[in-house]
């Protein structure tokens, strides 16, 4: 069990509240908003129900790429600028989500708030990692988990609850200002996690590398 410099800087239960909050970003940036559907196919003219579900493909789309490329970038760059551009660019997509007027602006609004949080889910466990190994890592990654989890059953009622203040546009708006509040704290309290020694210079063959294990591996 080990604990590194990075760790030392922050209070565990404080790390883990954050790491859960990182988490959170992309769960909610799903769940949030699935009340608000039908609202959505209303105000922008979309009859067909089915065709609504595209919100939700079309940030499923933007994640599964994003995560791709956040872990060569951070192996190279460090975990926090790529954190703090990331998530800038999420509560940039968040505004455009909120301000689209057409049903294909908010979709492509969709596939850039999708791009955007895919950098939560990797650096998330990334930055555990680089702060703790053995039972501690494993034990901060599923207390931490345990949070996050509660997030799904939670998000659909605070949804309702933001629709009963406003409009559907209001949803985007709570995404956008708790991806703010993440970055305030990444800004403020949380130290680089990755050693410029420690980091990977990117190349044609370790990106190979990287996604051939990814690919074949029934664990990844």
């Amino acid at each position: 069990m080990t604990e590194r410099p990075a760790a030392a800087a922050l209070h565990r239960n404080e790390f883990i509240a954050f790491v859960a909050a990182l988490m959170a970003v992309n769960a909610l940036g799903v769940d949030l908003m699935l009340p608000a559907l039908a609202d959505i196919g209303r105000d922008l003219a979309v009859t067909a129900a089915n065709h609504r579900q595209w919100v939700i493909t079309a940030y499923m789309l933007g994640f599964g790429t994003g995560q791709l490329v956040y872990g060569p970038l951070a192996d190279r760059f460090g975990r926090k600028p790529i954190l703090i551009v990331s998530l800038i660019g999420f509560v940039g997509a968040s505004i455009f989500a909120a301000s689209s007027a057409t049903f294909g602006a908010l979709l492509g609004a969709r596939v850039l708030q999708g791009l955007m949080s895919a950098s939560t889910r990797v650096l998330a466990v990334a930055i555990v990692r680089d702060c703790f190994s053995g039972r501690q890592m494993a034990r901060t990654l599923s207390v931490a988990q345990m949070i996050f989890f509660l997030v799904p059953i939670l998000a659909p009622t605070l949804g309702q609850g933001l629709l009963l203040f406003g409009p559907w546009r209001f949803i985007f708006y709570a995404l956008g200002a708790f991806a703010a509040l993440v970055l305030a704290y990444v800004l403020t309290r949380l130290p680089e996690t990755l050693p410029v020694a420690r980091r990977v210079p990117i190349s044609v063959a370790s990106l190979a590398n990287g996604y051939r294990v990814t690919l074949t591996n029934r664990y990844s």
